[in-house]
């Protein structure tokens, strides 16, 4: 059998200061993502009183993700597209390899996610071509996945070294 953890358990092993206040907030985080069904618990998610829910490793490093976005503003009507996003960083990471990082950007219409390995490349590549310089064709240096993500049209972005956030969670042994 996986190893599961409790709602408490995933609290306490990606809140950042761990004193109690902060794991209440957290406890209630991921109880909200799970309603939302941006994390997924092994079984039901509506277990009754006393049965806990509970989460596998994957769901984990999903939830420490969540954290971090929520702290950039992200609410859970942007979280909704990012399943599938969240997910395949899950399953890029490899223990003990180069960092992988997650880029995200999203204005008010769209959301783009990039996996990079070694270094982020949508951000190194978005303050080469600048945003504001509208383009009617792409530059014979820029890559197809930019030129689809339409670097003029960014509000926000992030790049998250998601190798450092899941190497920070204290799975017990």
């Amino acid at each position: 059998m996986t190893d599961t953890y409790t709602l408490r358990e995933v609290a306490r092993m990606i809140a950042r200061k761990g004193d109690e206040d902060d794991v209440r907030r957290v406890m209630r985080q991921i109880r909200h993502w799970t309603v939302c069904e941006a994390l997924v618990p092994e079984g039901d998610v509506h277990t009754g009183t006393g049965v806990s829910r509970r989460y596998g490793a994957d769901e984990v490093r999903i939830a420490a993700l969540l954290l971090v976005l929520s702290k950039y503003g992200m609410t859970m009507t942007e979280f909704e597209y990012l399943r599938e996003m969240l997910e395949n960083v899950v399953e890029s990471w490899r223990p003990g390899e180069e960092d992988l990082f997650w880029e995200v950007t999203w204005n008010e219409e769209a959301f783009r996610g990039k996996v990079s390995i070694g270094a982020p490349e949508m951000l190194t590549y978005q303050a080469k071509y600048r945003p504001g310089k509208r383009r009617k064709k792409k530059p014979a240096d820029m890559p197809d996945w930019l030129w689809e993500h339409d670097p003029d049209n960014i509000a926000h972005a992030i790049a998250i070294n998601a190798t450092r956030i899941f190497e920070r969670i204290p799975f017990p042994e």
